[in-house]
């Protein structure tokens, strides 16, 4: 059995940086995400475990227009 991601919170930063890299650079530059983004996603309860927290990567990567993903953006990502 393979834990469920909320279980897992150690696993949120890595996974959510992975994520990212796999969409590519934005407007020439790595997307990153900001230390109060990481504390937003890691209280998040995910239902949708590893694939919720993929989409979520894709929607900020989509949204984002400034290469950083902040509290604000991925509050919006995972509402």
């Amino acid at each position: 059995r393979t834990p469920a991601l909320r279980e897992r919170p150690e696993d949120i930063a890595p996974l959510a940086r992975h994520f990212l890299q796999q969409q590519g650079p934005r407007d020439g530059r790595p997307l990153r995400l900001g230390a109060d983004a990481l504390q937003v996603l890691a209280h998040h309860d995910w239902p949708g475990n590893v694939r919720e927290l993929r989409n979520a990567m894709q929607r900020a990567w989509a949204l984002s227009g400034q290469g950083l993903v902040d509290a604000a953006l991925a509050r919006r990502v995972i509402a």
